[in-house]
């Protein structure tokens, strides 16, 4: 799949690290074992009460008090972000992943640390766990 924004000239575009995504949910909930997810637009969602957050710290402690289920990152995960939260991570086979890319314009004096800090990206995405 092509990025739409890649061929832009005045745009760098570095990397194209694709990261898992772990369903978050209450801990005394029903699932266990990994999960299937819905895999297409079509699928009916119509019965799901979406509720916005503007952080993953935020949906964490939401899935906690039971107001849902979420999708994280295994990048936030590696941080620390589910830690001291009584939540279960299940594993999303075939769930499609996160995308993670830096851009930044071409003419950004700051160029230099963003390369910098997209190949420490690269060689931690690279190096097992």
């Amino acid at each position: 799949m092509a990025d739409p924004i890649h061929p832009a000239p005045s745009i760098v575009f570095c990397g194209n690290h694709d990261q898992p995504q772990l369903l978050a949910q209450r801990t005394r909930h029903r699932t266990t074992g990994a999960v299937s997810l819905p895999r297409s637009r079509g699928d009916d969602l119509s019965h799901c009460r979406p509720i916005a957050a503007t952080s993953l710290a935020t949906l964490v402690a939401m899935v906690e008090e039971g107001l849902g289920i979420t999708l994280l990152p295994q990048l936030a995960i590696d941080a620390g972000i589910t830690q001291g939260h009584d939540i279960a991570l299940v594993p999303t086979p075939g769930a499609m992943p996160r995308k993670v890319v830096m851009i930044w314009r071409r003419s950004s004096p700051r160029a230099p640390g963003f390369l910098t800090l997209a190949a420490a990206l690269r060689r931690r995405a690279a190096r097992p766990d």
